[in-house]
């Protein structure tokens, strides 16, 4: 069947499209006997090679059906699946035929996400792997699926398209709920798949708000309309409280999407920007993170989920720094230098509210210092100028008023980051040189050695990644109602 399609008979394609929908219809009937379905995929890959079948697309139900079922009952290669999607598109003419595949491959997607059908780990990141890869994204390595041997094609396989249709709102659901992953049915894979999936969903959903707000600045409140208007203090209940928690946990995973798409274009060179939420947002982000800090001594013993609105609330605020700091520009320009503002306006609302927090009893003193020590090694590893500027004022941030001195386990860890060579920007002009030196003339100075950008990036990467997992965990944590750890 492989070799058919070269020969270009014209006559013979006319009289076998019949005989393999005939086969294809009856092969339904004992599907359940094939334990492997990649000949399957292949012999459908084959099939559409063929001269001809433009005109019989009455194959594409029994085709599609197949496919279906083979996503069902094993794991399938992506590069198979791959190929199908885009030869369906390239062999049909009409735009409603070169959906029909794609459609069905997206149903079972969102299916899945709902819980209605069950399909193996593999096949369900792999879904996932090709609506990123038709929209410009990816996943990256990762230890569920592979991709080795698949190549990008120069046509679109229309699946992200069909989400985009119909979907979109089925993807944020299943992003801000915290319950979804405790109801994915997994084995080998139960610690890793859910922050997997959750991430590459968010990609693909920054990538779409990213795209939709360059056409129109108000698609952005379209799908995130509470962020312009924060919850005070002042209006706090425990329903204000849990609400906040879901906001910052859906901006979080919103915010890690883009960064994994900042890592793929990186590495693709994929000319595709990915800024979901608009830089002057920082300050109504910060009016969420201020929320969360200051109900937590009172709301967290509500609830798991309101246990974890701490961790969450730091996640919130490394994430939010390194995605500024990702989309500043060259150091010296007005972007970076209105970026470099709105940090330091973000982090002038949140650290009073920290401090107020590492005072408040010995017990949340201690919590909060871990936190944000880990904060502290997260900026370094990504190589954050926020850390080499603002680490002097934040140190004493670490020693609670119930402690005389720091334990030394933190100590260490933050000598560690004391110790570590920051990220600085190169030289700019002489005029916003002498400036920078001015602003930071009172603070103690760090080593000043740079490193270098092809070091930041899979440092950042593999922050990223453990960060999807720990994030993965918490949830899970937080859903089964178990006993919450800080990771």
């Amino acid at each position: 069947m492989e070799c058919v399609y070269q020969d270009g008979v014209a006559s013979f394609s006319t009289s076998l499209f019949p005989l393999f929908e005939t086969f294809l219809r009856k092969l339904t009937l004992c599907f359940n006997i094939l334990e492997d379905v990649n000949p399957l995929i292949r012999l459908l890959c084959a099939l559409f090679r063929i001269p001809g079948v433009v005109g019989h697309k009455s194959i594409l139900d029994p085709v599609s059906k197949s496919v279906v079922f083979a996503l069902r009952k094993a794991p399938v290669k992506y590069s198979l699946v791959a190929d199908l999607c885009f030869l369906c598109c390239r062999s049909f003419q009409r735009e409603r035929d070169k959906l029909y595949l794609a459609r069905m491959m997206v149903l079972e997607l969102v299916q899945a996400l709902k819980f209605k059908v069950s399909l193996p780990d593999t096949n369900l990141v792999l879904l996932v792997q090709l609506i990123l890869q038709d929209n410009g994204g990816g996943l990256g390595p990762n230890p569920v699926l592979d991709t080795s041997g698949a190549t990008t094609p120069d046509s679109s396989s229309l699946l992200a398209e069909c989400v985009r249709a119909s979907y979109l709102n089925d993807i944020i659901d299943f992003i801000a709920d915290v319950h979804t992953l405790t109801k994915i049915k997994s084995g080998l894979n139960q610690d890793t798949i859910g922050g997997l999936l959750k991430a590459g969903l968010s990609q693909y959903l920054a990538l779409e708000i990213s795209r939709g707000s360059t056409r129109d600045s108000r698609f952005f409140n379209k799908f995130l309309p509470w962020l312009n208007s924060p919850p005070t203090t002042v209006q706090q209940g425990p329903k204000e409280f849990l609400e906040c928690v879901g906001h910052i946990r859906l901006l979080s995973w919103l915010l890690v999407g883009s960064l994994m798409h900042t890592c793929h274009r990186s590495s693709t060179g994929t000319p595709t920007n990915c800024m979901p939420v608009p830089p002057d947002a920082s300050c109504h982000i910060a009016d969420h993170i201020q929320v969360i800090l200051a109900g937590f001594p009172e709301q967290s013993k509500a609830s798991v989920v309101n246990m974890s609105s701490l961790f969450l609330a730091f996640i919130l605020s490394q994430v939010w720094t390194v995605y500024l700091e990702q989309n500043a520009g060259s150091p010296g320009t007005d972007l970076y230098n209105s970026t470099c503002a709105l940090l330091t306006d973000f982090w002038a609302k949140v650290t009073p509210a920290i401090l107020q927090l590492v005072s408040h009893s010995k017990v949340l003193g201690e919590m909060v210092s871990l936190h944000f020590l880990s904060l502290l090694e997260a900026l370094q590893e990504c190589g954050s100028t926020v850390l080499t500027r603002l680490l002097p004022l934040w140190a004493p941030l670490l020693y609670s008023p119930h402690h005389a001195k720091l334990p030394d386990q933190l100590a260490v860890r933050l000598q560690a980051c004391q110790d570590a060579i920051p990220v600085l920007p190169p030289p700019t002009t002489q005029a916003n040189s002498a400036a920078v030196t001015d602003d930071t003339s009172n603070l103690p100075k760090l080593n000043s050695s740079p490193m270098s950008s092809s070091t930041v990036l899979p440092n950042l990467l593999t922050w990223l990644n453990r960060l999807q997992f720990k994030m993965g965990q918490i949830e899970l944590q937080s859903s089964a109602a178990t006993q919450f750890y800080s990771m």
